[in-house]
């Protein structure tokens, strides 16, 4: 089986994993003590969200690039032009996600999500749908946001969908929208609609 179909299996099996478990709750009253309702929680709403981002896999990685439309060319320095066809940045991709989900958060970058947009949860009570930030540079700012869509229980890895690339590269060298398997993220948030 090739990579694609198991990840593509994989994500088939979360999605109806948290399906069931949002499905466990239907009949619940809801009370003003269970804080405030999650997105993620509502299967409708979580499968939105992930199948907008998973729909885009394997377009380009363009600097600047996505909005509630859908894929753009980007910045003038992406690179990214009719030949390498439009694509997504990791924060083009999340607000094109998010709109498709019925929330419009505003054309941010991913250290503006990451510091505003929702509400920090425990890394190990993640669920599908939310989002996972990296500050590489160990500076205080977000450099990468992704959508997390469960865990592998293969290799017990973090499963993603995310716009992986730097300034300037784009799917003419192997940047595109992906799936990927990584490590503990430095903040989770979860987005309340």
């Amino acid at each position: 089986m090739s990579r694609v179909h198991a990840v593509l299996r994989r994500f088939t099996v979360a999605l109806l994993a948290f399906a069931a478990a949002g499905s466990l709750a239907v009949g619940l009253a809801p009370s003003a003590a269970a804080g405030p309702h999650y997105p993620w929680q509502d299967p409708g709403r979580a499968r939105a969200f992930t199948e907008a981002a998973v729909t885009q896999h394997g377009l380009s990685y363009c600097w600047g690039g996505g909005n509630e439309n859908g894929p753009t060319f980007g910045t003038p320095d992406s690179r990214c032009n009719n030949s390498t066809g439009a694509g997504f940045d990791c924060s083009g991709l999340v607000h094109h996600a998010l709109a498709k989900a019925g929330r419009n958060p505003g054309d941010h970058n991913a250290d503006f999500y990451g510091k505003n947009l929702g509400t920090i949860v425990n890394d190990g009570s993640r669920k599908p749908g939310d989002l996972l930030f990296y500050d590489w540079g160990n500076d205080g700012q977000y450099d990468h946001v992704m959508i997390y869509l469960g865990l592998n229980r293969d290799n017990n890895k973090i499963e993603i969908i995310e716009a992986n690339g730097d300034r300037g590269l784009t799917a003419a060298t192997g940047h595109r929208v992906r799936f990927f398997g990584l490590t503990a993220p430095h903040r989770v948030r979860r987005i309340a609609f």
